[in-house]
């Protein structure tokens, strides 16, 4: 690079920097209107509205530098969200980093479902509790009519979306194996002012959640691809997502499965299970379900792009 060529890199405005990726990086962006601020956000530590407010602020060299790596690293594909360190969930900003799975727009239904079952729920269980002779009488303690479970929780973003969308007190818990995505759902939960709401375990599924608790939602988004899928993935999905959040084994309900077999004894008798899969594997993972409960009802649920995605498992 020429002196000239230097100086300019050196003046480079916030709005110029805006056009840079743009114009250098524009294919490689999932979203090009709005991906390049947020780029910019993470490179001056701002939000949306900063950015504008100060988009003829110059940039440091630091930040200069900074901003030519964010553009080779979009260049080799990978996702923003790892570059920014920050993904938006349900309307909320979620740290992230390598070691969790980038939160995906069709699992913010799942969230919604878990809701409206919560609600049902509560509804169900204070009219039962109106009807006894003891109305002042509650199925849990402190109130806490219901006990939600999000398992293997990851950045906790389902979780800490259900936290934010209820405003009936619930029973809150998260389970994650991973000590680096535990890391980071704690974050997550410190930010959004829920860290003493949400309890959450360390181990394999529902393994942490032991008796006397008893779980009336299971919410998981476990690894759901089959093992021989894993390479048809795109690049910028298999290169830097963790392999450990992706792949499901052989048939891809390994989890499942196994959640299944650990759920036995952690379900209230009216429990509801709902988990995201792949569509090819919903029906088999809904004859998993009757192994271990034999008489349950099941229903399959279709994403915001109406294909199916979720099961619904009422045991």
């Amino acid at each position: 690079m020429n002196k000239t060529q230097n100086k300019t890199e050196r003046s480079i405005t916030i709005g110029q920097a805006i056009k840079k990726i743009e114009k250098e990086s524009k294919d490689n962006l999932a979203n090009p209107q709005t991906d390049p601020i947020r780029i910019i956000e993470s490179i001056i530590n701002t939000s949306e509205t900063g950015v504008m407010q100060r988009i003829n602020e110059h940039l440091t060299q630091k930040q200069i530098d900074k901003l030519n790596d964010s553009i080779k690293r979009i260049l080799n594909d990978e996702p923003i969200e790892y570059i920014t360190g920050i993904s938006y969930f349900c309307g909320h900003r979620i740290k992230i980093s390598k070691d969790v799975l980038i939160p995906r727009v069709e699992t913010e239904m799942l969230v919604e479902l878990a809701i409206a079952e919560a609600y049902q729920k509560i509804y169900d269980k204070d009219k039962a509790n109106t009807e006894k002779e003891n109305p002042e009488s509650l199925d849990s303690d402190n109130g806490k009519t219901i006990t939600i479970v999000d398992v293997g929780t990851g950045s906790g973003c389902i979780i800490l979306s259900i936290a934010l969308g209820i405003t009936s007190p619930v029973d809150l818990n998260a389970t994650e194996i991973s000590p680096k995505a535990i890391e980071i759902a704690k974050e997550n939960f410190t930010i959004h002012g829920l860290e003493e709401d949400i309890l959450l375990k360390q181990g394999n599924l529902l393994a942490p959640i032991i008796a006397p608790k008893f779980a009336d939602i299971v919410v998981a988004n476990l690894p759901y691809i089959p093992s021989i899928e894993m390479e048809d993935l795109p690049r910028s999905v298999l290169a830097f997502e963790p392999e450990t959040a992706l792949d499901g084994g052989t048939d891809g309900l390994k989890y499942v499965n196994e959640m299944f077999e650990q759920s036995v004894n952690r379900l209230r008798p009216d429990a509801v299970m709902l988990l995201e899969l792949q569509p090819s594997t919903i029906e088999e993972a809904a004859l998993l379900a009757k192994k271990y409960y034999p008489e349950c009802k099941k229903e399959v649920i279709n994403d915001q792009f109406d294909r199916q995605r979720f099961l619904k498992i009422s045991v």
